[in-house]
């Protein structure tokens, strides 16, 4: 289960979140169904993802050599 996010967390839409990775957004939708990126609902059109979140999506994905 993810930490609560700080107050100044930014969040970010589906659309911004396939942006920033380079994904389709249906595939952010997908990631968010299937319980791999958490998200909250706003409201019934409207999700957001914390962009911690989202750092911590791709390290759990990171593969090869570590620093």
């Amino acid at each position: 289960m993810p930490n609560p996010p700080a107050p100044s967390e930014r969040y970010l839409s589906p659309a911004e979140v396939a942006e920033m990775l380079g994904l389709t957004t249906r595939s952010v939708y997908t990631h968010v169904a299937e319980g791999r990126l958490p998200a909250s609902r706003l409201s019934r059109k409207m999700l957001r993802i914390a962009e911690s979140d989202v750092h911590a999506f791709v390290a759990a994905r990171r593969i090869g050599a570590t620093a």
